[in-house]
């Protein structure tokens, strides 16, 4: 539900915005907005493993429901930044979801259970994002914005009461000193380098475009 409304409102706020100004530059301004975040997705993780997960989910849900409630304030060219604003808000939140979703599931399945319980998740994601943007270009010709803002609104709420009916027994907290989280960040992205698809991308276009 929640992959469903993300994806068409993608779609359906960039034809928003070229309805509203006629230009294709400011329409893909909405693309550039929710991709943003995406560039910080790397150092999510550090912070979310700070809180319970279940909770960072459910509150960035119920947070987004609020959030999308701003596509019904614009009726004109003047408030396309609340449409921006909005679509940022988005980016911000799908690496949010999707790194505390990542570290939900096994808190929730045993160790054994992992590839039983993200097979049908990423197939059931999968299968959507291939309909979702047709359907939101639907649903904006046929209803306007207002109403995919509204729909998105729900599926955000949606998956805040199926996660608040879950009852992820192996999600702790886990608490660190500044130095211990400095180390972690950093011990990350060595990690990150010294793998060999980084290396494989490092010698065979980083090293030769410098």
């Amino acid at each position: 539900m929640s992959t469903l409304g993300d994806r068409a409102l993608i779609i359906a706020f960039g034809i928003w915005v070229k309805e509203l100004t006629g230009s294709n530059a400011a329409a893909g301004g909405a693309f550039f907005f929710v991709a943003l975040p995406f560039l910080f997705a790397p150092f999510a993780g550090v912070p979310i493993d700070r809180f319970p997960r279940r909770q960072i989910f459910i509150v960035t849900n119920l947070a987004m429901a609020g959030v999308m409630l701003l596509g019904l304030l614009v009726r004109g060219e003047g408030q396309v930044w609340l449409l921006y604003a909005t679509i940022l808000c988005y980016g911000i939140a799908a690496v949010i979801i999707t790194a505390t979703q990542a570290a939900l599931v096994p808190a929730i399945v045993d160790e054994d259970a992992l590839p039983d319980a993200n097979g049908p998740l990423q197939t059931s994601a999968d299968g959507v994002k291939l309909l979702a943007p047709l359907f939101g270009a639907a649903l904006f010709t046929v209803v306007g914005g207002h109403a995919v803002a509204l729909l998105d609104a729900a599926t955000f709420l949606v998956a805040a009461v199926c996660v608040w009916l879950i009852r992820a027994l192996g999600d702790q907290r886990h608490v660190t000193g500044a130095l211990e989280l400095r180390e972690e960040v950093l011990s990350g992205l060595r990690h990150i380098y010294r793998s060999r698809h980084c290396a494989r991308w490092w010698a065979h276009w980083a090293l030769p475009c410098w």
